[in-house]
């Protein structure tokens, strides 16, 4: 009679086990004092507590970008080509200026444009008055035409300066925490009709 050891079955439960979702978190600007690193790494962290998602930091200031012929290095367009497409999905982190997003973001769009297809997308905003929500929904037409799936909910945060305190560190009040967890919880039910939980799984332009 065949029989299974414990180690046999400890192994087929790891294999069945979900596989946390890669959220590539895409910091938008690239200026001195920005807002958006802060957000960012909060918004990581929010997503690395989850057991069903883990996130990874795309930060623009800490590439060599350029806005000439060759916008990067070959090698290093590869390494954020390759980090990029294990993403199952992003989330972008943006100011909004002069009622748009910044050239940085779109410049990092374009430099990959092929990583973005059938994965979905979702904003985190700030403005002075309107919430970032007009550069939101620039970048909504940008990722629609690259077949990208942006999400409806976002997260927009209007008066940045309020939620920092005197040592310029974020201080996101319970609201604005609970909208995070609300969008990533629909974050999560979008990429569960096309993607597989099971280790080996496909994204659907790969199918």
């Amino acid at each position: 009679m065949f029989r299974f050891d414990n180690a046999c079955l400890v192994n087929m439960e790891a294999s069945m086990a979900p596989v946390p979702l890669s959220i590539a978190t895409v910091i938008g600007s690239a200026r001195y004092g920005r807002r958006c690193e802060p957000i960012a790494q909060w918004a990581a962290s929010r997503i690395n507590a989850r057991h069903d998602m883990t996130a990874d930091m795309i930060d623009p200031s800490g590439l060599p970008l350029s806005f000439g012929e060759q916008p990067l290095p070959l090698d290093i367009w590869c390494q954020l080509e390759a980090r990029m497409e294990k993403a199952d999905a992003f989330l972008v982190v943006t100011p909004e200026y002069h009622q748009g997003y910044p050239a940085v973001l779109k410049h990092l769009i374009d430099i990959v444009p092929n990583v973005w297809q059938a994965k979905p997308v979702c904003f985190i905003s700030y403005g002075t008055y309107s919430k970032g929500m007009q550069a939101v929904e620039q970048l909504r037409q940008v990722f629609s035409f690259l077949q990208a799936i942006p999400i409806d909910h976002a997260l927009g945060l209007e008066g940045i300066e309020r939620y920092f305190d005197r040592n310029n560190v974020f201080k996101p009040d319970s609201d604005t925490t609970q909208h995070l967890s609300t969008m990533l919880d629909r974050f999560h039910q979008a990429l569960q009709p096309m993607i597989s939980v099971q280790p080996g799984r496909k994204r659907i332009h790969e199918q």
